[in-house]
């Protein structure tokens, strides 16, 4: 598998910064990938109530449905098959940037089923137009699958944090809140506790009142 250069280890974690940017803009990726596939999958899904055909879709729940869109079997199938996108969606923003990559091949599908059906009509030109977005909208989907395995795999992962890698590579590094809260504690504890000023002045103040009597 070809790396990207960019990405590649470099002495004293000079490449954190670069992975750092690289990771931000592919989790920004994702995110989008993941809203507009939830928007789509919604449309899918009151098209699906619509008896409306979706090009690649509908293969299966027209089999196992008779081919009758407003058929019972047919609607649950489809909107499964709909569920499912989305999910890939949650996926690939939280587990694995493969699944944004199978949005990718998905909306591919849409798009060609369309084409063999004729764009003439609305039902048909509805979902060529939503899978055409989608496919320039997910297209970097392949590069940003390939740049986070690397990334995964690259010393550093998650967070590429200088501070971090300071303070692995200094183990006897303390911060200055640190030692300040230990240093106070120390002090707490090597502060004597008056017991015998306080009896006495204790006692003197009883004696005291006992006169007043």
């Amino acid at each position: 598998m070809k790396k990207n250069e960019q990405l590649a280890e470099k002495p004293n974690h000079e490449h954190y910064m670069v992975c750092r940017t690289r990771k931000a803009e592919i989790d920004r990726f994702s995110k989008k990938v993941f809203v507009y596939t939830s928007i789509e999958c919604a449309v899918m899904i009151c098209m699906t109530l619509a008896g409306i055909n979706i090009g690649a879709f509908s293969w299966f729940p027209s089999l196992c449905g008779g081919g009758d869109p407003f058929n019972i079997n047919y609607i649950i199938l489809q909107s499964v098959e709909i569920t499912a996108m989305f999910i890939f969606g949650i996926l690939g923003q939280v587990v694995n940037k493969i699944f944004d990559v199978i949005i990718f091949a998905v909306n591919c599908i849409i798009i060609i089923s369309c084409l063999f059906a004729g764009i003439g009509s609305f039902y048909v030109f509805l979902p060529f137009v939503m899978g055409i977005v989608a496919i320039l909208l997910t297209f970097p989907s392949i590069n940003a699958y390939l740049d986070y395995r690397q990334l995964s795999e690259t010393e550093g992962f998650p967070n590429f944090s200088d501070i971090l890698a300071y303070a692995e590579d200094n183990a006897e590094y303390k911060s200055y809140y640190f030692e300040r809260s230990k240093n106070k504690i120390d002090e707490d504890e090597e502060m004597p506790i008056p017991t015998e000023t306080v009896k006495q002045e204790f006692s003197q103040s009883k004696s005291a009142h006992m006169d007043d009597i």
